[in-house]
């Protein structure tokens, strides 16, 4: 079990107590966090590193699988629903409610950002709205989110649950530079970002570094990650910098760049900054 620095305002958790004193829906100051008061938020004020290990999994794990991922160091799982067998909502809310003490992040990627769903958007925000009271915190694209469009709305209603909206955006081939970065950071905090996720491709150690330069200018709560060879030193150490998710693979979903989750667990607690 990963060890806890207390965070004012939190209490101890126990296996059977998990979510915050406080009504999920209300957004609280805790240093530079500033996301709904819910089991992911809680994960990441109590976690040592300042960052919730999020593991990726469909509806092809077992409940002893998941249970052995809490075991391993993970705090959230990320349920890719894009990539589930049986992507119904009741499917989705049953395997929801059986992630244990697990935050739950729910995510239907779409292709261009490295998904798999291949029906409309008005289908996928149906979705969305069926599950948004049985999740911690949903995930979706900067890239769907330039209109009007039904994900817009969505964003909206999650908010008014108490559901803390993930927006990001994914660049498979390369790393921005600090510019174009900046300029995405700051589009998905316009389009309702509690949490902005910036994922890219590291082909060298500058990469690592633009990441880094927009991570430590922003006050806004935002997980960079970098894929590829050079991604594990983005998912360890970027939470010393202020990122407050990284991601970890449990054995079955593993992309580029990403660890295990108990070796993820391990060097977070390891690098983890002094309490101030």
């Amino acid at each position: 079990v990963r060890a806890r620095a207390t965070t004012p305002g939190w209490r101890a958790s126990s296996s059977s107590d998990r979510r915050p004193a406080r009504p999920a829906g209300d957004h609280v100051e805790s240093g530079r966090v500033s996301v709904p008061m819910n089991r992911l938020r809680q994960a990441i004020d109590l976690s040592s590193s300042g960052a919730a290990v999020v593991v990726p999994i469909t509806d092809h794990e077992s409940d002893a699988e998941v249970a052995a991922l809490a075991a391993a160091g993970a705090d959230s799982v990320e349920l890719r629903i894009d990539r589930f067998a049986d992507d119904s909502a009741t499917s989705v809310i049953d395997r929801a409610r059986r992630a244990g003490d697990l935050a739950v992040l729910a995510t239907v990627r779409i292709p261009n950002e490295g998904g798999e769903w291949g029906r409309s958007e008005v289908d996928r925000s149906d979705l969305f709205r069926s599950i948004l009271g049985h999740v911690d915190a949903i995930d979706v694209e900067l890239a769907a989110l330039g209109d009007d469009g039904p994900i817009r709305e969505v964003v909206l209603e999650a908010k008014a649950a108490g559901v803390a909206v993930v927006v990001s955006a994914h660049d498979f081939a390369g790393t921005p530079g600090v510019d174009e970065l900046t300029r995405l950071h700051a589009d998905a905090i316009e389009a309702g970002a509690d949490i902005v996720k910036l994922a890219t491709t590291a082909h060298d150690r500058d990469a690592l570094r633009r990441l880094a330069t927009v991570l430590v200018a922003t006050d806004h709560p935002s997980a960079f990650v970098a894929m590829g060879d050079l991604g594990p030193t983005s998912r360890v150490f970027f939470p010393a910098l202020g990122s407050v998710l990284t991601y970890a693979h449990g054995g079955r979903h593993q992309l580029p760049g990403q660890l295990d989750v108990a070796s993820t667990a391990e060097l977070l607690d390891r690098f983890a900054p002094p309490s101030s």
